[in-house]
């Protein structure tokens, strides 16, 4: 069973020898603020987010799996829920809305199948 960090966060700091006051200061957050999303891996702002992802180079899915994966599923689910509601509808607006559905989940599913899944 593979073990899977909620937050790569610390990792990464800890990796440059970077205190928690530091990357706050870096982040434009508080020490206590820092501390509590390395701790949990949530509980950031999308302006946090992208603040982690510019300080570290590194995508907030690489930092946060944990929080990647639970919204990926939670999109998922909402946009085959959305699909349904379309399936009865035959206007061209939702023709439309039908091929953006169709293109995220694909984009999903394109992503999440490993090369070795892919060659099979």
């Amino acid at each position: 069973m593979e073990y899977k960090l909620s937050c790569y966060v610390r990792h990464v700091r800890r990796k440059w020898s970077l205190s928690q006051p530091e990357i706050a200061e870096l982040l434009g957050i508080g020490d206590k603020h820092l501390s509590h999303i390395e701790r949990r891996g949530f509980g950031m702002s999308a302006r946090v987010l992208i603040a982690f992802e510019i300080v570290f180079g590194r995508r907030a899915a690489d930092l946060f799996p944990a929080l990647y994966d639970e919204t990926e599923d939670t999109v998922v689910r909402n946009l085959y829920v959305f699909q349904q509601k379309l399936e009865d509808k035959s206007s061209l607006r939702a023709a439309k809305k039908r091929v953006f559905v169709d293109r995220a989940l694909n984009k999903v599913i394109k992503n999440t199948i490993t090369p070795k899944e892919h060659e099979s």
